[in-house]
């Protein structure tokens, strides 16, 4: 399992390897919500793309959703 270091690297992984496209929308958010409501708006953010990457399978997915659980309980 590989090991992902932030969460920018983790939103280019939904969008290119995850097949639900709202989890991929709210990676491509990222950037805004971090712009306009600071960390609390990415862990909005990681907290939605968590709930919609649940039925995603693979090393990759359990990757991402090991970092992300770990970024959202910081």
């Amino acid at each position: 399992m590989q090991e992902i270091k932030d969460i920018i690297e983790a939103g280019r992984l939904v969008i290119k390897e995850c097949p639900n496209e709202y989890a991929k929308e709210y990676a491509r958010n990222i950037n805004i919500a971090e712009a306009m409501y600071g960390d609390p708006g990415v862990k909005t953010q990681a907290l939605y793309i968590l709930s919609n990457i649940t039925h995603w399978r693979g090393d990759t997915a359990k990757a991402v959703r090991a970092f992300l659980k770990d970024y959202t309980r910081a």
